[in-house]
């Protein structure tokens, strides 16, 4: 390797035994990257990261996924202001999504929240479209609960990005906090998942609360009720379920007010329940009158 001031050469041929030099290389410049005006090209640097990732050897994809991370960390937009290398990174980390290895998933993901930093605004805004409505149709097929929940920080941090964007995959949005509630209503699961799928739609609804409506059958209200019975006596989870109850039950309509109503009326007079439950019941009803002056 040889670097020179505002430029940097990497001479480094890729074949199975110098994978290990390129990787240590790449770990060691990452601070002279940051630290020295040393000239960085995507095209130069990245191609051997992109060849390990694709390989079939767990090892390898892991030491390209770090390498990668490294070099988009030290990147700017000015970077891909030339041709379109970006939607190589895209692709080649898009089609490891799906890798069984959880490591591999979070390095996958990392990689992409630092390519979304690095790459132009206009290009942004498409990417994470799409990578949205992969993530969440990654998420409804998922099984590994570990996977999930890196699935699910992801998409936290994404919908900060894409702000009011996210509506438009309100519906597979909605369907995958459903399912994810549901099995969370396992306490085994739900030890795993549910702080994670609870910010998710905390997130949503900061950004997305205008598109929110009443599904007749009220499935959303159902499990997040159904979960708060579950963690009632887990103070801070429960009380964040509470939050987004007393949230969504404002958005409705004054007759959807009034259906809710009458259905929490009917569920504190059930006294098979846990009193802690209850005065959370209570405490819902009670904000419900406030917002619509229900007597």
């Amino acid at each position: 390797m040889k670097c020179k001031t505002n430029n940097i050469y990497m001479n480094i041929y890729i074949n199975i035994n110098n994978i290990y030099i390129y990787y240590i290389c790449i770990m060691v410049c990452q601070n002279l990257f940051q630290e020295y005006p040393v000239t960085l090209k995507p095209t130069s640097l990245l191609p051997i990261s992109l060849i390990l990732i694709d390989d079939f050897v767990v090892e390898n994809k892991i030491k390209g996924l770090q390498c990668c991370s490294s070099i988009l960390e030290c990147l700017t937009p000015e970077h891909f202001q030339v041709g379109n290398y970006y939607e190589v990174i895209n692709g080649v980390l898009e089609k490891s999504i799906t890798e069984k290895d959880v490591k591999v998933l979070e390095l996958v993901l990392d990689c992409f929240l630092k390519l979304f930093k690095s790459i132009p605004s206009n290009a942004k805004l498409i990417m994470i479209d799409d990578k949205i409505h992969i993530i969440l149709e990654q998420l409804y097929i998922e099984t590994n609960l570990y996977k999930k929940k890196s699935l699910f920080c992801f998409i936290n941090k994404l919908i900060p990005m894409h702000g009011v964007n996210c509506v438009k995959e309100k519906r597979m949005f909605l369907i995958v906090i459903c399912d994810n509630l549901d099995i969370s209503s396992n306490p085994s699961v739900g030890e795993i998942l549910l702080e994670d799928v609870v910010e998710c739609l905390e997130n949503w609804i900061s950004y997305c609360w205008c598109v929110w409506r009443l599904h007749p059958k009220m499935r959303l209200l159902s499990l997040l009720i159904r979960n708060m019975y579950i963690y009632c006596e887990q103070e801070k989870i429960s009380t964040r379920l509470q939050n987004i109850l007393i949230t969504l039950f404002k958005l409705c309509t004054v007759d959807e007010h009034k259906q809710i109503h009458d259905y929490l009326i009917n569920q504190i007079r059930d006294n098979k329940f846990k009193e802690c439950f209850l005065m959370k019941l209570d405490i819902m009803k009670n904000e419900l009158n406030t917002a619509s002056d229900i007597n």
